[in-house]
């Protein structure tokens, strides 16, 4: 009777492992379209490039952002092609593809011949809206709505870039409201990081610099060109077969980001914030890694903001960080974000007041963060009934 039962084992034990590899390989083969399977969605950085590669007929311009040359000391551009096809990202199951304005937004170029706008919007990928079409983004459907709206947002962007994109393509046209788009997750942390690393966007922070970009077309398409052959080239490279990239494959990356079990780093935390009472902000905050000085340049990039623009009304959209907002939690820097917005005459915009709660997962894609098109309209809507208001 042992016997057989160790018999029994040995062959239980020999078809689990072979249940195991034949499983793992054939997740392995399902690996590489896993997330275009479940979502019909892709946002990884070689979705983007093989879209490009597949339609090349279609002529489409990379949807490039002040970041991609965050390195450069000396001329930086701040935002993609002018008058031209850009891709979008694919995070709702279609890839959007907006045709730039003059100035390489997110626009129709047509909106420039008005004399006065309703609205111009400043901020991030939630401002510059390329998840979706443009007549489905905000500015999109604020513009059906007749409320003349320009969207200066680029994706990537924290408060130098935005700073550095006011100064640039705004200071010459008449507007009645501005609408500051800040996001919770990384405008403060991440962004605002990088961007003190950078001479031009420091110097921004002086009253009166420029780069009179407007004026600097060429020179722009220049670098934009370069980095588009970079990234084409590096795409190429990336396609040929290394070690590196084996052993990458073999850890399944793509599985293990829908099932959420990929390691992204320690998260910040949000509620490790002194409570201030003087934002004042001072040259060394430049110098100094802390969120406390990055408050204060926050807070004068308001400031300049509201200095700049004499006669408009000011409104502060606070983007939460969607994790803690679908659990209805704000954080301390809800808080002080709030209270510096209100010393520049900002009017805060709060979602957790203006969405509830059962409603809050409607406006996001399953596993990605920007809005979906009822989103992007839910957020047009509370737009208009506070600037009405």
């Amino acid at each position: 009777m042992g016997i057989i039962l160790q018999n029994l084992n040995k062959t239980l034990k020999i078809q689990i492992n072979i249940f195991l590899i034949i499983s793992y390989f054939l997740i392995f083969l399902l690996d590489f379209k896993i997330e275009q399977i479940i979502f019909k969605s892709c946002v990884r950085g070689s979705c983007y490039q093989d879209y490009l590669f597949k339609n090349k007929e279609e002529d489409l311009k990379v949807n490039l952002l002040g970041k991609h040359f965050i390195k450069n000391q000396t001329f930086l551009p701040l935002s993609t092609y002018a008058n031209d096809r850009i891709l979008g990202s694919n995070e709702n199951g279609y890839w959007p593809i907006f045709t730039s304005d003059r100035y390489g937004f997110n626009n129709k170029d047509d909106i420039y011949k008005l004399e006065n706008f309703k609205n111009i919007i400043i901020g991030d990928s939630f401002a510059q809206n390329a998840t979706v079409n443009y007549e489905k983004s905000i500015q999109g459907i604020l513009n059906q709505k007749n409320f003349s709206t320009l969207s200066f947002g680029v994706g990537g962007n924290g408060p130098l870039l935005n700073l550095a994109n006011f100064k640039e393509y705004t200071v010459n046209l008449n507007y009645q409201n501005l609408i500051y788009f800040f996001t919770e997750k990384n405008d403060l942390f991440y962004d605002l990081k990088l961007e003190k690393k950078n001479k031009i966007l420091i110097n921004y922070l002086n009253l009166e610099f420029t780069q009179k970009l407007i004026n600097k077309r060429d020179k722009i398409d220049t670098l934009l060109d370069n980095k588009t052959n970079k990234i084409f080239n590096e795409y190429i490279k990336n396609k040929k077969l290394s070690l590196k990239k084996v052993l990458r494959t073999l850890t399944l990356p793509n599985t293990r980001f829908i099932l959420n079990i990929i390691n992204s780093g320690e998260e910040d935390d949000y509620n490790l914030i002194n409570k201030q009472e003087n934002f004042k902000y001072k040259e060394k905050d430049i110098k100094e890694d802390s969120i406390e000085s990055n408050l204060r340049i926050q807070n004068e990039v308001f400031k300049q903001i509201k200095n700049i623009s004499i006669g408009s009304n000011f409104y502060l959209l606070y983007i939460p960080n969607k994790k803690d907002f679908l659990r209805d939690k704000k954080n301390k820097l809800f808080y002080e974000i709030e209270k510096i917005a209100k010393e520049n005459n900002f009017k805060v915009i709060d979602l957790y007041k203006e969405v509830d709660l059962n409603m809050r997962s409607k406006l996001f894609p399953y596993k990605y963060q920007h809005f979906n098109e009822f989103g992007q309209n839910k957020i047009a809507d509370i737009i208009v009934k506070n600037i009405k208001n």
